[in-house]
């Protein structure tokens, strides 16, 4: 669910999507795919349960805020 919605923010619709960004297209070329979404992690990436680099990397962005929020409600 999150890798597919990441792709309505990457690729452009009715509007320019992330992929038409300057810096984007510096850096992936143009009309890139979302990059490192189906790729597995690095070494030292890794999170248990999460087989591709783009949940690993999230789970470790975004994995102690949502421990943090679990008694605060």
């Amino acid at each position: 669910e999150a890798r597919r919605r990441a792709g309505f923010d990457w690729d452009d619709g009715r509007f320019p999507g992330e992929c038409s960004d300057a810096a984007h297209i510096r850096v992936w070329g143009p009309r890139a795919p979302l990059p490192a979404t189906d790729a597995p992690p690095l070494a030292g990436e890794a999170v248990p349960g999460e087989a591709s680099r783009f949940g690993a990397l999230a789970l470790r962005l975004w994995g102690p805020l949502f421990d943090a929020e679990q008694g605060s409600w």
